[in-house]
């Protein structure tokens, strides 16, 4: 049985057999693809995407500033003009708004630390009196079982006396 390609609404024009369907699929030049430049979000055929990520992309980066900042430029950047000043607020502002986050997770994490630090010491200290009962029954099993021996070998004694 032959079947069309179901990227062929994309482009594909192949005819194939079912059983060839699923890795033709995979490596179809015409299977839709995110974009990898962080910040696109552009979807392409995979045909078409070295030539996106590399020669169209506006996320793409292009370079590193030369004129003081030294931050990585963006195809968007240098369209736009780079200002070195408000390029590197902005990642001043994006780095506060991560450590803010990472602060959050930070606390967030240290709480069911201590949390579970004190699940933890709770049943260490129910196996501690586990173990102290534990020790206290043998203590009694053994005192019961001396004091039964030396009265039988008392009563043994009396008896041959």
């Amino acid at each position: 049985m032959q079947v069309k390609c179901e990227f062929a609404d994309r482009g594909c024009q192949s005819i194939l057999p079912l059983t060839v369907l699923v890795p033709h699929s995979q490596d179809c030049a015409y299977r839709p693809v995110s974009c990898r430049n962080p910040g696109c979000s552009q979807t392409v055929n995979l045909g078409q995407l070295v030539a996106h990520e590399t020669d169209e992309c506006e996320w793409r980066p292009v370079g590193i500033c030369q004129r003081g900042c030294g931050l990585v430029l963006l195809q968007r950047a240098v369209t736009a003009g780079h200002e070195c000043v408000e390029a590197l607020k902005n990642q001043i502002g994006e780095q506060e708004i991560r450590t803010g986050s990472l602060e959050t997770e930070m606390r967030r994490l240290q709480a069911r630390f201590v949390k579970r630090e004190k699940s933890l010491l709770a049943q260490i200290a129910t196996l501690h009196g586990d173990v102290q009962l534990q020790a206290l029954n043998r203590l009694a099993q053994f005192v019961t079982n001396f004091f039964l021996s030396l009265s039988l070998s008392l009563s043994l004694f009396l008896d041959v006396i």
